[in-house]
């Protein structure tokens, strides 16, 4: 598994291979680099193992305000 940074410099080259192709008069990417690569490492094991992977993703590191039911004052 790589580390952060290693994922990092892999995003950044797929943008800058994005970026070179389009100059270079290419079409437009159908996919961002993040979801090519979000794409690349969840088949990973799925050819390892030759099963569905299940991919379950929240937004834990966002903040958001909490509701506990209470109507406000």
């Amino acid at each position: 598994m790589p580390t952060w940074g290693e994922l990092l410099q892999e995003l950044g080259q797929i943008a800058q291979a994005q970026v070179m192709a389009q100059q270079a008069g290419g079409p437009p990417p159908t996919a961002g680099p993040a979801d090519l690569l979000r794409r690349k490492y969840l088949d990973l094991p799925h050819q390892h193992t030759a099963r569905a992977v299940i991919y379950y993703g929240t937004a834990w590191h966002e903040t958001r305000p909490i509701n506990r039911g209470l109507s406000p004052k």
